[in-house]
């Protein structure tokens, strides 16, 4: 369902996820006070209006209006604990692969009209390539045969998920408090609306380029069947599975699909929107290291750094693992089925991923073990 997390006031004090408590493949149900989230919740007769997925150790999954998205848990700022809630299925396992199924469903379009189909009876033209919030989530279940409630996921609502679904809500949330300077509390209106922080990102970049692409090739697409534990359907309903499903097409099919997929990403320069914050990011870890080294951080710096740090080294590390699979499957499709130049530059594009990533770890263990080291020393600190 939509969402809209705008601040109508500026809070004192708010709330953030804590990632340790959350595992993959949880639901978090949400609450909005927008004029569209009070419709929801009327025409569902529940609480909530928004639901979404925790995906790893950083990120969430969910449809929102630019389409279904992959966003970090520190734009969740929440001013009301209450509003919130998470669930979780009995199955760890279960858990985890539904989540990486959901993956694969980011830079969909959004589901206006699957999501009032959900409610409001009628001969309703749905979308394939498009999803809705809950659908998002029940479907992600349902692929990998494990459905949360006994109805299809294109007509799962947020409360379906409340009241109908084998999930188990969690308790006490995971939640931290932080209070606000006045400083904060200044620039709340700006942070608090997460859609308009996301889009500023690259992250929104890349998925408004995945989705001009999509719509470039969808047509060149037979209509085909696939194995079934593939998991894949043709035409593709997704930019991903638009790339997954081309090793299953003729030479003469995919040699089209390239020849056109290929220099509209180039374009869009689809192959190259995070590098200048991965290049970002590895000199400002240089540049801390060099400080904590040289001394020049306080203990409270430090600790600082530690925190941030160790907190963030999982996702990397997830993230790298997750490029290099990414960048073996592509050159197996290389030298095994089809000498494609998409599969060649996806293949790069992910190995090169996959070093940066690998050089930021590298960067975020020393200074973890540096500021380790010298908070456990017996040295004075700078004022």
């Amino acid at each position: 369902m939509r969402i809209s997390n705008k601040a109508i006031v500026r809070p004192q004090s708010v709330w953030k996820f804590d990632p340790t408590g959350l595992q993959p493949g949880d639901v978090i149900l949400e609450r909005g006070h927008s004029l569209i989230s009070k419709g929801i919740r009327i025409f569902d007769r529940g609480r909530y209006s928004h639901a979404l997925m925790w995906l790893d150790t950083v990120n969430f999954i969910e449809a929102v209006d630019m389409g279904v998205r992959i966003i970090s848990y520190p734009r969740f700022f929440i001013i009301n604990p209450t509003d919130w809630t998470i669930l979780r299925h009995p199955d760890p396992n279960i858990g985890r692969l539904a989540a990486a199924e959901a993956r694969s469903f980011s830079h969909m379009k959004y589901g206006t009209v699957g999501a009032i189909a959900t409610k409001i009876p009628g001969n309703w033209k749905t979308d394939p390539a498009a999803m809705f919030c809950s659908q998002v989530i029940a479907a992600a279940y349902e692929k990998i045969g494990a459905p949360l409630v006994s109805k299809p996921s294109s007509k799962v609502s947020p409360n379906d998920l409340m009241r109908n679904s084998v999930l188990k809500k969690v308790t006490p949330r995971p939640l931290v408090k932080l209070e606000l300077s006045e400083g904060d509390q200044k620039e709340a209106d700006e942070w608090l609306d997460r859609d308009h922080a996301y889009t500023k990102t690259n992250m929104a970049r890349e998925l408004e380029a995945s989705q001009e692409v999509y719509s470039l090739v969808y047509s060149l697409y037979p209509n085909i069947t696939i194995a079934p534990e593939y998991r894949l359907s043709c035409p593709p309903c997704s930019f991903s599975e638009a790339l997954n499903v081309i090793q299953f097409l003729d030479w003469e099919t995919a040699s089209r699909i390239s020849s056109v997929m290929l220099p509209a990403l180039e374009k869009r320069g689809y192959f190259d929107f995070i590098t200048a914050d991965l290049q970002e990011l590895t000199e400002r870890l240089e540049r801390q290291n060099a400080a904590v080294s040289a001394g020049q951080c306080n203990h409270a710096e430090m600790t600082e750094l530690k925190d941030h740090y160790s907190e963030t080294v999982g996702s990397h590390i997830e993230t790298e693992h997750r490029h290099r699979n990414n960048a073996d499957a592509y050159d197996t499709l290389w030298n095994h089925r089809f000498k494609l130049p998409l599969f060649a530059r996806m293949a790069r594009m992910h190995r090169s991923m996959e070093l940066k990533f690998s050089t930021i770890i590298e960067h975020e263990r020393t200074l973890i073990q540096n500021c380790t080291q010298r908070l456990n020393s017996d040295d004075s600190f700078p004022d």
